[in-house]
């Protein structure tokens, strides 16, 4: 019976390493393992007579290693992929790339889901025969920005991988940071299936897929700008995806930064990334963050290491993070969530309401939520990126629809877009060419009128979302006012319930 059980094993796991090379590996010369001990790093070996070490290619054996639940395997494809996988962080944001690809024309039968550890894998296998099966990495870009464009996200919230700078780590192994496996999920409830499941993935044309994304021609050739913005978020990632982490409250961050250490059970990357942003927000330069933040890791690591939940952390490995999380942090100028709340009065949402479509009246109000908890210089000018307009005032984050809607309040005179698309002096190395380039600064506004700051209704939770507009609308408005302003089927759809 023993025997029986071992050659049954043995040939599962030749089934899943030949799975793997047929539908993933393209690209041998180098790859990156996550190791038993949760280092992510470039696989190499030690060479002896040169006192180095070097980069070695991935092998039949690597992949037997990873299926086996030793060193993870993660692979590139600097010019051509078999393959194409999103990475997402939650059940929620996996549904919408579903959807996404469905819109598109891609069935389920196509699409195989799995857990990562700590997010989810969306892979398309691609067909065809010799190097027809293969899709250039520039083509898989268009075709990221078509499904970012279907499903309203931006590439904060999703992943395109792999490419020559961005590994995606292998199903069937294990994620050795959080100690979980990476197991076949189903399309539904994300609970894990059968390894086996994976082989009855149908592969989608290629020829298929480029007649596809002729039909979006013109919404890649009206936004090239738009396309190298979302993909060099990609870009300055380099191999490293940060999880998203849950912010701590403020006193919680507070009380880690007094003790030195961590102050009760919490995740690393959640304590890393509080304590980070909370140091650039309160002024304190890149190099002094990262050593206090660093400092903290180690303290607990030492004296408190029952209070970091990851199941495997090291010291090396958790400053990199450190410094890495705030690389992000400085350069994309990440904000907590902050407590501070906004004296919303009557005028402000007569303001915004003379904006007759729901979505650009709503980001109105938001830049007038964001004047009254943010010091403008003596112009009234002001620096907002997107990212932290969708984040802080629940908008849609899809940069191309943001941008839309702040020329549509420019034509109409609310606001002025000083400055957009400005390159800064700093200058920063293309991981993917090589080239130098230089960084673009945060765009800048002005709004063409005087915020009222009259005392209103306290809002604690700032939100410019339709519900929220609504109900401060039905405590500072009068009835037939808002029904001489806004539409019939606004009236109709959005306001009449609040006032009966």
């Amino acid at each position: 019976m023993t025997t029986k059980t071992t050659t049954m094993q043995k040939q599962a796991i030749q089934q899943k390493v030949a799975f793997l090379k047929n539908n993933y590996v393209s690209f041998r010369q180098f790859f990156n393992v996550m190791t038993t001990d949760g280092n992510y790093l470039r696989a190499k070996r030690n060479v002896q007579f040169i006192g180095d070490s070097v980069q070695i290619e991935l092998n039949d054996t690597s992949i037997k290693r990873h299926v086996m639940g030793g060193n993870a395997v993660a692979i590139f494809a600097p010019i051509a992929s078999k393959f194409v996988s999103f990475g997402v962080a939650s059940e929620k944001d996996a549904k919408t790339v579903l959807n996404g690809l469905h819109l598109f024309g891609i069935s389920d039968k196509q699409i195989l889901v799995s857990f990562s550890g700590h997010g989810y894998h969306i892979d398309l296998f691609f067909a065809g025969t010799g190097n027809e099966k293969f899709v250039r990495i520039e083509e898989l870009e268009k075709f990221y920005f078509i499904l970012l464009h279907l499903t309203n996200m931006d590439a904060t919230e999703v992943d395109f991988r792999p490419n020559a700078i961005q590994a995606v780590k292998l199903p069937f192994g294990m994620n050795h940071h959080t100690g979980k496996k990476c197991y076949i999920a189903e399309h539904e409830t994300f609970t894990e299936i059968a390894d086996e499941c994976a082989f009855e993935t149908e592969k989608v044309s290629v020829e298929w897929l480029m007649a596809g994304m002729n039909a979006y021609a013109s919404l890649l050739s009206d936004n090239q700008d738009e396309i190298e913005e979302v993909l060099s978020v990609g870009r300055e990632k380099g191999t490293y995806r940060p999880q998203k982490a849950k912010e701590l409250k403020q006193e919680e961050i507070e009380e880690v930064l007094q003790l030195g250490h961590f102050a009760k059970p919490a995740y690393l990357s959640d304590v890393i990334y509080s304590t980070v942003v909370y140091l650039k927000d309160a002024g304190y330069a890149q190099e002094h963050t990262v050593e206090r933040v660093q400092d903290v890791v180690s303290a607990t690591l030492f004296d408190y290491k029952g209070l970091i939940l990851d199941t495997k952390v090291n010291t090396d490995a958790a400053h990199e993070r450190v410094a890495k999380v705030a690389k992000l942090a400085y350069e994309r100028d990440y904000h907590l969530k902050k407590p501070s709340y906004a004296n919303v009065n009557k005028a402000d949402i007569l303001m915004a309401m003379n904006v007759k479509k729901a979505d650009v009246r709503n980001t109105l109000f938001a830049l007038i939520l964001y004047s009254k908890t943010h010091a403008m210089n003596e112009t009234g000018v002001f620096e907002l990126s997107y990212s932290f307009l969708s984040s802080q005032y629940g908008l849609n984050p899809n940069r191309s629809q943001m941008l839309k809607k702040l020329k549509e309040l420019e034509d109409l005179g609310y606001i002025e877009i000083v400055e957009r698309n400005k390159f800064s002096k700093e200058t920063d190395i293309d991981a993917k060419t090589g080239n130098t380039f230089y960084k673009k600064e945060m765009n800048r506004y002005r709004l063409n009128f005087e915020v009222n700051r009259e005392a209103g209704i306290r809002l604690d939770e700032l939100s410019a979302d339709t519900n929220t507009f609504v109900q401060l609308a039905s405590q500072l408005v009068e009835k037939e006012t808002v029904k001489k302003v806004v539409s019939a089927s606004q009236w109709k759809t959005s306001f009449s319930k609040a006032y009966k």
